[in-house]
């Protein structure tokens, strides 16, 4: 009878790990219990919660389900709990109606259907629903995730959005005593995760386009050159994997390449000097240079568009910035001229801690993200070449 293969999490010499799945930072790990909630003598007891946390999450389909406890029965003619979602607009004056995802009531005790006093502590249980319909267009969405720009200290000028997601107890009680309630905010946050992993190991750039060429997708841009001056336009070649849908606390690598002829990359790196021979190892140094080489910026930008009256109005702001160094050559597209050279980049790029959600679509409101290269030419080359934004539609998921 043989033995059982032997098996290891690492890879042998002769492999390489392409993903991993890791825990992420703000995983919970602490145990779970019940989250009370008190004000104006009413408790709300969220359960399978923890313990020590501002606000409950809830995944999609999730159960709120949890009690409501009273300081006092007395004169109590009612209890009542909603669950409501809603998104909530405001644009500089202009009043546009909420748009309502959801509503669920139910009463947990009222005088004539029960017999007796009303009890102190009153379960309840709600199931959130997974999608929602918009009254207006008659479509289905997925129900949003509880969103929230101000609580990422981020402002749009005249625009603001929430995703709300409230849970409230009403108390009716007889008319010589005045009614009681208590509102509660939760968070609403299913998740979803990438497609596949990003590789362990992505650079040198050119190891892996060659073992593994369809973990990266590459998109191409044009650096303008100024007519005139004799220059020829400059390419840019673009890399980053090719799942483009992100966990939010992902380090997402980028590879970015520019070529043209040499008489075009000295006025771009070093105008005003001759070409030389090493040119190549030359323009590695010189991109290492602040004062010469172009001033090359990555960042993830998120678009948030509210249509209204037919009309889209759009605000974006920055979520992640990363950051790229010049390595020596070692990818040459096919089919280049003896005269085309090329400074390769590489570089990684994450989103901002205080990120908490992904991007989403109901309609009316659309939440989407972009990759964002830009190349400014500096000094001098900025007369011989137009700067170049790209952008890079993408999708930022929980993971």
């Amino acid at each position: 009878m043989s033995l059982a293969p032997s098996y290891s999490s690492a890879p042998r010499p002769d492999e390489r790990r392409l993903g991993i799945a890791v825990q992420t930072a703000d995983t919970p790990t602490g145990s779970f219990g019940t989250l009370v909630l008190s004000g104006n003598g009413i408790s709300i007891a969220l359960k399978n919660q923890q313990e020590d946390i501002r606000r409950a999450p809830y995944g999609r389909n999730a159960a709120v389900a949890g009690e409501v406890s009273l300081s006092t029965t007395q004169g109590v003619t009612s209890v009542e709990v909603h669950l409501e979602g809603k998104i909530t607009f405001v644009l500089g004056a202009a009043l546009i109606p909420d748009l309502q995802l959801f509503q669920q009531r139910s009463t947990l005790w009222a005088v004539g259907t029960e017999i007796g006093v009303c009890p102190s502590v009153l379960p309840f249980d709600f199931i959130l629903p997974e999608n929602f319909v918009d009254e207006e267009s008659g479509t289905s969405y997925p129900l949003p995730p509880s969103y929230d720009p101000l609580g990422e200290s981020i402002s749009l000028k005249d625009m603001h959005i929430r995703c709300v997601y409230r849970l409230s107890v009403s108390v009716g009680r007889s008319r010589w005593l005045p009614k009681k309630s208590m509102n509660v905010d939760i968070d609403y946050a299913p998740r979803t995760v990438p497609p596949r992993g990003l590789m362990d190991t992505p650079f040198p750039f050119f190891d892996t386009i060659k073992s593994a060429p369809e973990e990266w997708y590459q998109t191409s841009a044009v650096l303008h050159a100024k007519s005139g001056n004799g220059s020829q336009h400059v390419h840019c070649d673009f890399f980053i994997p090719s799942v483009r849908i992100f966990a939010r606390r992902d380090m997402i690598p980028l590879f970015l390449q520019l070529r043209g002829s040499s008489a075009s990359m000295m006025a771009l790196y070093s105008p005003g000097v001759l070409a030389e021979q090493g040119l190549a190892r030359r323009l590695l140094r010189m991109a290492d240079t602040a004062s010469t080489a172009p001033h090359i910026t990555i960042s993830v930008k998120r678009q948030v568009v509210l249509r209204s009256g037919g009309t889209d109005i759009a605000r974006s702001y920055v979520i992640g910035t990363g950051s790229m160094r010049s390595v020596p050559p070692g990818y040459v597209p096919p089919d280049v001229t003896a005269d085309l050279l090329t400074v390769d980049y590489e570089g990684e790029i994450q989103l901002a801690s205080g990120v908490t959600v992904g991007g989403f679509d109901v309609g009316r409101v659309r939440v989407s993200d972009f990759i964002v290269l830009s190349v400014q030419p500096s000094g001098r080359a900025a007369d011989q070449f137009s700067s170049m934004i790209h952008t890079l539609s993408i999708r930022v998921v929980t993971g």
